[in-house]
């Protein structure tokens, strides 16, 4: 890259910076959006997101993608690595902001006696789904730059030639994978736990809500199912597939459950049903999060050609959607009055 080019892309940097800047200046001191200030949402979704990028990927090639984003000319095979690495990055951030939405809901719901309360609640967990948002777009500029930069097209799927590279990098598992595993649990465990020691006589128990065993064993019982008759190839989009799709129909077994309650006037089978519903999204976020996004990013980041498969990417960002509309249509049937 020549001097000049350096400079002017500093520039670009500089200026993006100063902009985005004054946006969040122009934001603060106009007083409309303080409410959307969620000091510890924020943390949740910067922590998590870095954890969970610890989770695939090691110190070394996190410092390498980030001297990535201010270079223009990169080697074919570098520029892959760091497509994958911002890819996923981008998908991390998002889904986190989602995963705290939810946390942040299901605390609302299980302390708020009242329906203004549940609403107020309803409204402000999803201001770390916006947190994740942004986060995931900012990540979304590297990746676009590079991939205006790549020279050649790569292939929509993981191709055949490259399954063994996929599984010999798939076993890898350094420490700062296991560092990332540990940060990610424990931000959702302090959360819940800090959650429940403020509870004051809720409704539903928060952690019956996000640990509810029908749904575990729904979520797990599916996921293996497919893996197992799938076979052990491409082992991180199925994973990444099971886990969508069994969440899907145990959120969608719960909406019947809920409606059936509801038209019965039985109040244990719609809270039942809330349970189910809530805690299939809980576990197919987690399982896509913390199972089969890091199998498919450690089975792909080595080779020069694969890359992440059309349908882990239509899961990865539709299902926690899906997952949004769903804490919306909970929030209805739990404000729906149901009379014996």
């Amino acid at each position: 890259m020549t001097p000049k080019r350096n400079t002017k892309s500093l520039f670009h940097v500089l200026g993006g910076i100063a902009m985005l800047a004054v946006l969040i200046a122009a934001a603060v001191l106009s007083g409309r959006f303080a409410k959307f200030l969620d000091l510890y949402g924020l943390a949740f979704v910067v922590i998590g997101g870095i954890a969970l990028i610890l989770t695939s990927y090691n110190l070394r090639e996190i410092a390498a993608a980030l001297r990535s984003a201010g270079r223009a000319k990169r080697s074919d095979s570098e520029g892959h690595k760091y497509l994958i690495f911002w890819e996923s990055a981008s998908r991390n951030f998002w889904m986190v902001g989602v995963l705290a939405t939810f946390m942040s809901f299901v605390i609302a719901l299980t302390n708020s006696e009242t329906i203004q309360g549940i609403a107020i609640g309803m409204a402000s967990s999803l201001i770390p789904s916006a947190y994740g948002m942004i986060l995931s777009v900012i990540c979304l500029v590297p990746w676009l730059k590079l991939k205006e930069t790549r020279s050649s097209n790569l292939p929509e799927e993981i191709s055949g030639e490259n399954e063994k590279t996929q599984e010999r990098s798939a076993s890898s598992f350094s420490f700062e994978n296991m560092v990332g595993y540990v940060l990610i649990m424990a931000i959702i465990l302090w959360t819940l736990i800090k959650a429940e020691l403020s509870s004051h006589s809720p409704i539903l128990p928060i952690w019956k809500c996000v640990v509810y065993w029908p749904a575990l064993l729904f979520i797990l019982g599916g996921t293996i199912a497919l893996v197992l008759f799938v076979g052990s190839s491409a082992k991180g989009r199925i994973w990444t597939l099971g886990f969508a799709v069994t969440g899907l129909i145990g959120s969608f077994l719960g909406i019947i459950q809920a409606l059936l309650g509801i038209s019965w006037r039985h109040i244990q089978g719609v809270a039942a049903a809330v349970t189910f519903i809530l805690s299939s999204c809980f576990f197919s976020l987690l399982g896509m999060m913390l199972v089969a996004a890091p199998l498919e990013d450690r089975s792909i980041k080595d080779s020069k050609k694969a890359r992440h498969s059309t349908l882990s990417r239509a899961a990865w960002y539709v299902f926690p959607i899906v997952t949004l509309i769903l804490l919306v249509i909970t929030f209805i049937i739990v404000v729906t009055p149901v009379r014996k």
